[in-house]
């Protein structure tokens, strides 16, 4: 356990808990790119004070396609139902589900806390992110209709 504290990429099950692929890019309308200025810093834990991921830094021109990019997708939103919008979380929570590996080691690193801790537990902060889309999910089933108060149970 005492090379877990020292070594935040000590085994936790999964080879040496670093994932083959980080995300470096930004996501915008759909898709991962780079930064407008091509400009990168580098992530460290405070714990270890190592780098442990070299990501895109946003420029205000990144910032501003993506706010486009919002705009332009906010009137077919506005207009989908609950259950339509509903998909979309599920999706979302499934998304978070499958990157779980990559996001507790980010997550883990970030904070300073030991890999361990997080890769395989329920307690996870990706087990945490799936359970918040999940409920957002299932509250988004829940709509109120002009004759009832209707909440539809979770499938």
């Amino acid at each position: 356990m005492g090379d877990i504290f020292q070594n935040p990429d000590a085994a936790n099950g999964h080879g040496n808990g670093k994932p083959e692929h980080i995300e470096d890019r930004l996501f915008i309308n759909g898709e991962f790119v780079p930064s407008i200025g091509g400009k990168k810093f580098d992530v460290e834990s405070p714990y270890t004070e190592q780098k442990f991921a070299s990501v895109y830094e946003a420029m205000p021109e990144d910032v501003d396609k993506a706010v486009e990019a919002a705009e332009a997708a906010f009137p077919a939103w506005s207009e989908m139902g609950a259950i339509a919008r509903g998909s979309y979380f599920y999706k979302l929570a499934t998304l978070l589900e499958s990157a779980g590996p990559e996001l507790s080691y980010l997550e883990a690193n970030e904070i300073g806390k030991p890999v361990a801790q997080y890769c395989g537990s329920s307690t996870s902060v990706t087990s945490m992110q799936v359970d918040l889309v999940l409920t957002l999910h299932s509250r988004a089933r829940c709509w109120r209709t002009a004759l009832s108060n209707v909440c539809w149970p979770s499938s």
